[in-house]
């Protein structure tokens, strides 16, 4: 008893108050700090009536052309540009029409041959039932747009940043979600280089695959069927994507 009682005299307490994940930058550590004032509501102003959260003026962009430059640098779009510099940064977007408003913006300003890829939608028909093989046209079929399928009209540059949206190859590191740049372009197959993970750096082949997800899945009541690179563009991403 008296050995246990001397080592339990002999306990230190330490306090962690340093925050080892900043830099010590002036600037990330006011945004800290702002961002556990946010978290204890002491930025909100109750004497407006409403919950107003109050925003540094160096983090608001009142202009589209303004967020991508702040994100991006005022020189972004060079051919010479490092896989892992999109790594690094992205645009979040609400809606998926927003998403792909910000990339095809980007993708504009990106330097570069311009490769669009089609797809082949057709309507699946469930056995047995009354509908009509063409009760839909393929250009609606071609104007849908969901989370889970890749665009109609899938338009890249060699240097993009994109983002897998199925899985193909877990052991080579092609799964839902895995990031890479287009390293080289054909009608059947992508080329790319993967960003992040196991597999950072390494080459890797996408083809253009056939895709019929469930329709409790997608943002529509069709039952469609899509032949296309299973790819879409990151410069901008969904929060629910990220």
């Amino acid at each position: 008893m008296v050995q246990w009682s001397h080592l339990w005299h002999n306990i230190c307490l330490l306090h962690l108050k340093e925050n080892m994940r900043l830099n010590h930058d002036r600037q990330q550590n006011q945004f800290a700090h702002w961002l556990l004032q946010l978290g204890h509501g002491s930025t909100v102003d109750m004497n407006t009536g409403s919950a107003s959260i109050y925003l540094p003026p160096n983090i608001i962009c009142k202009t589209q052309a303004d967020l991508i430059c702040f994100l991006y640098g005022t020189t972004p779009y060079v051919s010479m540009l490092s896989p892992q510099y999109f790594y690094e940064r992205v645009l979040l977007a609400p809606l998926n029409d927003d998403d792909h408003k910000l990339n095809m913006h980007i993708l504009n300003l990106f330097p570069g041959h311009l490769h669009t890829y089609s797809s082949a939608n057709t309507q699946v028909i469930e056995a047995g039932t009354q509908h009509s093989p063409n009760l839909m046209p393929v250009e609606f079929l071609n104007s849908l747009n969901s989370s889970g399928l890749p665009l109609a009209h899938l338009e890249l540059k060699l240097g993009c940043p994109i983002i897998l949206l199925c899985n193909l190859d877990h052991k080579h590191g092609l799964c839902n979600g895995s990031r890479a740049t287009v390293v080289q372009m054909s009608n059947r197959v992508l080329q790319v280089r993967l960003l992040g993970g196991d597999h950072d750096s390494e080459n890797a082949f996408i083809p253009r695959i056939t895709l019929s997800p469930p329709i409790h899945g997608l943002d529509f009541t069709i039952h469609l069927k899509q032949r296309q690179f299973p790819v879409q563009l990151t410069f901008a991403m969904t929060i629910n994507r990220s």
